[in-house]
């Protein structure tokens, strides 16, 4: 199919474009972070940098499960069962991991952080009711795929939080930088997902295409 071939092309060449740039990026932040810590005594500010960079760690294991999740419901189940099922887990011990180090530095970070991030993770209770709907098959791709990009969304805002209470100009700086790689690697997430679907499946609905459309051309 001539859409599947642009699909795929298109999809190479933005990863091409994307996975330099990131490693870069995430270099850079990671660099900034960890002179923020050794130098800087605000610990609140210090806590609620370390929960954002957990929480980034999770939506980069969350994006992973939405694409194999697109590409087992576009396969009727099919295909991708058991690298699901592993992602599933990988996903649990993250949202575990996160949960611990919040309870850890709940009475020292950022309380609007606090707050925003608490309100996602409550959002999370609902992913074994999506994920049994996955699993059994009885949820449309579509909606399993949002379900998905809202929690990483709504994640990635939480983070953004940090951001009003920061007096630290260069680590401010990095952080927004760092934010604006999150939004634009869970787009190219998006696009994967919905590729690995229509490569799963081998139809392409319209739903697809505008999907597709509107991150490609954004």
């Amino acid at each position: 199919m001539k859409f599947l071939s642009n699909l795929k092309i298109k999809q190479n060449l933005m990863m091409l474009v994307f996975i330099p740039a990131f490693a870069l990026m995430y270099h850079t932040i990671t660099k900034g972070l960890e002179d923020y810590n050794k130098f800087n005594s605000n610990k609140v500010a210090e806590n609620s940098v370390e929960i954002s960079v957990s929480i980034a760690s999770l939506i980069h294991e969350l994006q992973k499960e939405r694409g194999l999740t697109a590409g087992f419901v576009s396969s009727n189940g099919k295909k991708f069962r058991n690298r699901l099922a592993t992602q599933r887990e990988i996903v649990n011990k993250k949202i575990k991991m996160l949960k611990e180090l919040k309870r850890e530095k709940a009475d020292n970070i950022n309380v609007k952080f606090l707050k925003k991030s608490d309100s996602v993770l409550n959002r999370l209770n609902k992913i074994n009711s999506i994920k049994k709907e996955i699993s059994n098959l009885t949820i449309e791709k579509g909606r399993a795929l949002k379900f998905y990009t809202t929690l990483n969304n709504e994640f990635i805002s939480a983070i953004s939080t940090i951001l009003e209470n920061m007096t630290e100009a260069k680590i401010a700086n990095e952080l927004s930088s760092y934010i604006a790689f999150l939004k634009a690697k869970d787009n190219v997430g998006i696009i994967r997902a919905v590729g690995t679907g229509v490569y799963a499946s081998k139809i392409v609905t319209i739903e697809d295409k505008i999907k597709l459309s509107s991150l490609t051309s954004s």
